[in-house]
């Protein structure tokens, strides 16, 4: 009988194989890096983190808490995004690359707290937190999304 952590670690690898995958065959893999992004959401959280908890703050006990400043911290790196879209509604050519950034975000937000939730023992409470959240954010990103694509077209 396999134990959990390799279970856990497989289901990753598998995860972003298939993550991977997908997105070599629509274009390149590099299409989901954005340092800024990666080092806005990853860099707030974890001086959240660090604010927080002090010396205590990576211990395994505090996982499910540093999935959720992973989650926000990709909220709000989003909504800075959301603000570059609108910023830039007069250049068409810029909305684009701004809306990705801010899409790319959100994904690293969500992607981070997953991970930290499948390796976390005593997430119990996180796990049912993390569905509500994730479409939550989602909501919060497909409203506005629809309203720059109406103002867009109305231009």
């Amino acid at each position: 009988m396999e134990s959990k952590p390799i279970r856990r670690a497989v289901a990753g690898i598998s995860a972003l194989g298939l993550v991977a995958l997908y997105t070599e065959v629509g274009g390149s893999i590099l299409l989901l890096i954005n340092i800024p992004s990666i080092l806005l959401v990853f860099g707030l959280s974890t001086a959240l983190m660090v604010f927080r908890w002090d010396k205590a703050a990576f211990h395994k006990e505090n996982l499910p808490q540093y999935g959720l400043m992973i989650y926000w911290s990709g909220i709000l790196s989003s909504w800075i995004g959301v603000i570059q879209v609108m910023a830039n509604m007069d250049d068409p050519s810029s909305v684009g690359p701004a809306f990705a950034v801010c899409m790319l975000s959100f994904l690293y937000g969500v992607s981070g707290m997953l991970v930290a939730v499948l390796f976390s023992d005593q997430g119990a409470s996180i796990k049912k937190q993390a569905l509500p959240l994730v479409v939550s954010g989602v909501m919060v990103f497909l409203v506005p999304a629809f309203f720059m694509t109406v103002i867009y077209q109305w231009q």
